[in-house]
């Protein structure tokens, strides 16, 4: 009687536990374009205008001055309802206009889950900065609906001595999420 008790005792605090903590979510702010919503850490603000092109619509930054780490969205390419062509497109791009000052590294690539998309890639990438000489490493997180063929993009870049850890990274990552209904 007395390990009935105390098992049911211990489930009870166990369940209190992961209730509290938000069971793995990522707490922050949410940055939304069209289909796609990402969540940055709370202390992150607006990438400034400057930052954001017709392609790259929304995105945050870790500071407002000497920012470490950013996140951008494209929430609408025309690279079909794949998002391997997706990552095709983003990666040829970044090469051949230059947009990491000509140093643009393609790494690897894998499936990822993210929540809405029936197709998901992530890509890592590497860059010197052209400003600071400093390397940064990124991610290209490619989703797509292939029955409607929405397709979007988020970019994340960080300084790889005093930016995102990868496990930052990686709740940042999981936070995806995808609405293929949404207006881009």
């Amino acid at each position: 009687m007395r390990r009935s008790a105390r098992a049911v005792l211990a489930a009870t605090v166990g369940l209190a536990l992961v209730l509290q903590s938000g069971c793995g979510q990522v707490s922050g702010r949410e940055v939304q374009a069209g289909p796609v919503t990402v969540t940055v850490p709370e202390d992150w603000v607006d990438s400034p205008s400057e930052a954001l092109t017709e392609m790259w619509t929304a995105g945050a930054d870790s500071s407002a001055d000497g920012a470490t780490a950013r996140v951008r969205i494209a929430p609408e390419l025309d690279s079909g309802p794949y998002a391997t062509s997706a990552l095709s497109e983003v990666s040829s791009r970044a090469t051949f206009e230059g947009w990491y000052g000509g140093t643009f590294q393609q790494g690897t690539e894998s499936e990822i889950s993210v929540d809405g998309a029936d197709q998901a890639q992530e890509m890592q990438f590497e860059f010197t900065g052209a400003g600071d000489g400093a390397t940064y490493t990124g991610r290209f997180w490619a989703m797509a609906d292939r029955s409607n063929g929405k397709t979007a993009v988020v970019e994340l870049t960080t300084n790889t001595d005093s930016g995102l850890s990868e496990d930052q990274i990686e709740q940042i990552r999981d936070s995806l999420e995808f609405d293929p209904t949404a207006e881009s």
